[in-house]
């Protein structure tokens, strides 16, 4: 109101505007073609449009329908606990940012809330911040369509802090906002300059580094694990998605299940994909297996791909358990997406992160006959992968760097490949991917780990599940029991995992890391674990339990 140019003629024609794309979109809802943020997306409109414009014919008709669309698609879109239903991390940002929105508009008709709304809108921030590293940017794992809601501060194209930043000031939640970002610059677009002295208030000191802000979402089968560094911008960050292939058609999913991003020191160096764009060739080549940091069987795809938006079949991995430990965070999860071969192949992917040492996976094929198998680890735009030999190489990035080392039942090479870091963008990155083939069930062993923290040199295995891996400070033997009893000298282990660390000839290992289901016995203690139990033994104490 009262700038030069703002005459009654142009507001006649943004009003008469709104209320065309109004009206229109009251009759055209996406409740049947894509009843996703499609739908919500559009009764955030009405509801808008009507608050705004309350003048305007069917108004208030308008913001009870949007409303009431937005309130019913509350639960349904979001799971209990927070993860979106169509199994996307942009799509988390999207629909988190609509009801963050969608509240404050409510809030301004004087509307009542229901609790459900603010529940799942809550956990959706939540989840959102899990996803987040500390920069604000977040890993692209399933569709990314390049949008945002109100791109009001000049962030980058997978930077979502200022979402977490007004649903920080909509809920008086210190856990949501991301440090010294750049998206807290959209707040006085919105609320004022008071907003950022709100928001101020509400951070609190960063966590002493080591901590942990692991998180799991057992209902979308997402886990999270982080570990503080030395400065909040350091930490480690680990995503693996163990959850359903995606709601309605899984038109947003990808053929991903199992896969992992990983970023160290806060430098992304195992990332997702992206997508590329949402036409073919390019919409096939982003969804595809092989592409993403899994294993792929026989050169198929874990899911087939029908149309750009639907499947042949669906694959749903099974999350089985997860632990948050001082001593160690792990997660434990299969899949059955190979179970439609001839000979059915299931694959299960445990990984461990051991603090302050390593992240240890193990991938097992279940099968009776020889498969052909391809273990990819994308790396992010700008690395350089050194190949050491064909059993890992280093990867390093904006002075960080990864050493991948394999026990040989993959060959590694380094393959030129592309990512897409932003909807319609493509650029070149290398790809470290290792291939093999096994002739019954296996389990396949691969470390991670920053040459600082354990410089490891060689991972042999010495047993069906069982592989000694040699470092500066000595060697640690680790285990996949996966329930079944391991017997070591004075130690006997049943759980999904474990790591016998530091190990000595005379007197056996400094300290005994398991987790999962089952038990532990060592340096003449017992211990009992349910499915995320997570314990650390050695000579004087027990923690972690």
């Amino acid at each position: 109101e009262g700038a030069p140019g703002f005459d009654e003629a142009l507001r006649h024609r943004l009003a008469s505007a709104v209320l065309a794309q109004a009206d229109h979109l009251e009759w055209n809802l996406s409740t049947w073609f894509s009843p996703n943020t499609h739908l919500t997306g559009e009764a955030l409109a009405l509801l808008a449009s009507g608050v705004a414009w309350p003048a305007l014919p069917g108004a208030r008709r308008r913001v009870a329908h949007g409303w009431r669309v937005l309130v019913d698609q509350a639960p349904l879109q979001h799971r209990p606990d927070g993860s979106y239903f169509e199994q996307t991390t942009w799509y988390q940002a999207y629909s988190t940012d609509f009801y963050v929105h969608a509240i404050a508009w409510a809030t301004h008709a004087g509307l009542a809330i229901p609790a459900i709304v603010r529940e799942r809108t809550r956990a959706a921030a939540m989840a959102l911040r899990a996803f987040a590293r500390e920069d604000g940017t977040i890993p692209q794992c399933g569709d990314d369509d390049g949008g945002h809601l109100l791109p009001l501060a000049p962030l980058s194209a997978v930077d979502v802090s200022d979402v977490l930043a007004r649903a920080a000031l909509l809920f008086d939640d210190a856990a949501l906002t991301v440090p010294g970002s750049a998206g807290r610059w959209a707040l006085p677009w919105l609320d004022g300059p008071a907003a950022l002295g709100r928001l101020e208030a509400l951070e609190v000191a960063p966590p002493a580094a080591g901590g942990r802000a692991s998180k799991v979402l057992r209902d979308g089968g997402w886990v999270v694990l982080r570990e503080r560094g030395e400065a909040p911008a350091h930490d480690h960050h680990l995503v693996l998605d163990a959850g359903p292939h995606g709601a309605l058609s899984g038109g947003h999913a990808h053929a991903d299940a199992l896969s992992i991003t990983l970023t160290a020191r806060g430098v992304p160096l195992v990332v997702d994909p992206g997508t590329g764009a949402y036409t073919a060739p390019l919409r096939d080549r982003y969804r595809a297996t092989r592409v993403h940091a899994t294993v792929t069987v026989d050169g198929l795809d874990s899911s087939e791909m029908g149309t750009a938006f639907r499947w042949r079949t669906a694959t749903d991995a099974h999350l089985t358990g997860a632990g948050i430990a001082g001593a160690a965070s792990w997660a434990d999860a299969w899949h059955d997406g190979y179970e439609r071969l001839v000979d059915p192949v299931r694959h299960r992917r445990t990984i461990a992160r051991l603090a302050r040492r390593y992240w240890i996976m193990f991938d097992t094929l279940t099968c009776a006959a020889p498969h052909d198998l391809e273990l990819a680890l994308p790396c992010a735009p700008g690395s350089t992968v050194i190949p050491d030999g064909d059993r890992g190489a280093e990867v390093a990035r904006a002075g960080v760097s990864l050493r991948v080392v394999g026990d040989g039942a993959l060959a590694w090479s380094v393959e030129p490949r592309t990512v897409s870091p932003a909807y319609g963008a493509e650029l070149p990155a290398p790809a470290l991917v290792g291939r093999g083939r096994i002739a019954r069930t296996t389990t396949i062993a691969t470390v991670l780990a920053l040459p600082d923290e354990c410089d490891a040199t060689a991972l042999v295995r010495s047993g069906a599940s069982a592989w000694r891996l040699d470092h500066a400070r000595g060697s640690d033997r680790l285990l996949a029991p996966l329930g079944a009893a391991m017997h070591e000298p004075m130690i006997t282990v049943e759980t999904t995992w474990a790591a016998l660390l530091d190990m000595d000839e005379a007197t056996g290992p400094r300290q005994v890391v398991a987790g999962g289901a089952g038990a532990v016995t060592a340096f003449g203690r017992s211990v009992t674990l349910d499915g995320d139990g997570t314990v650390a033994l050695d000579a004087s104490t027990t923690e972690g339990r």
